[in-house]
């Protein structure tokens, strides 16, 4: 029988629609939900100039940038300029 898991969701904000930081017990994986517009805030993150993968989703734009999700590899998530 499959044992239950705790994970644990830090709101680095205070707010829901702001910053996450998921971790999951027992394991050293860690995720972040941070929406594009405090990308910026996030300079002060270490764990963010590591190599990761990470997801963009969002609907479609005034600019015309097509909705959806999508993942993308990288060697330093907060340097990559297209967030």
């Amino acid at each position: 029988m499959a044992r239950g898991k705790s994970l644990k969701i830090f709101m680095m904000d205070g707010d829901v629609a702001g910053r996450w930081i998921c971790t999951l017990a027992g394991r050293i994986t860690k995720a972040y939900r941070i929406p594009r517009a405090l990308y910026k805030k996030c300079s002060y993150i270490n764990e963010l100039k590591r190599p990761a993968v990470y997801l963009l989703f969002g609907d479609e734009d005034d600019s015309g940038r097509p909705g959806g999700i999508y993942w993308r590899n990288r060697r330093c998530i907060y340097s990559f300029k297209g967030l």
